[in-house]
C-alpha cells in the first residue's frame, strides 16, 4: 500500500465532522418528531467519521511499525 500522509487540515476537518456527527445523533435522539432523512444523514456522518478514524489509526500504527 502506498504511503499516504494526511494533512493536518484534513484531520482537523474530520475532528469537526466527528463532533458534528455526535451532535446530530444527540439532536435526533432528543427530537420530538424525528424523520428518516435526518436519521440517514446522522448515520452517514457517523459512518464517515468512524471509517476515517479507523483508516487513520491503522495507517499510523503501520507507519510506527516501519512497514
Amino acid at each position: 500500500m502506498a504511503e499516504i500522509e494526511i494533512p493536518r487540515s484534513v484531520v482537523r476537518g474530520m475532528v469537526a465532522l466527528s463532533v458534528l456527527a455526535v451532535a446530530v445523533v444527540v439532536l435526533m435522539l432528543t427530537e420530538t418528531e424525528p424523520n428518516l432523512g435526518m436519521w440517514v444523514f446522522a448515520v452517514v456522518m457517523v459512518l464517515a467519521a468512524v471509517g476515517f478514524w479507523a483508516a487513520y489509526f491503522y495507517q499510523r500504527a503501520k507507519n510506527r511499525r516501519g512497514e
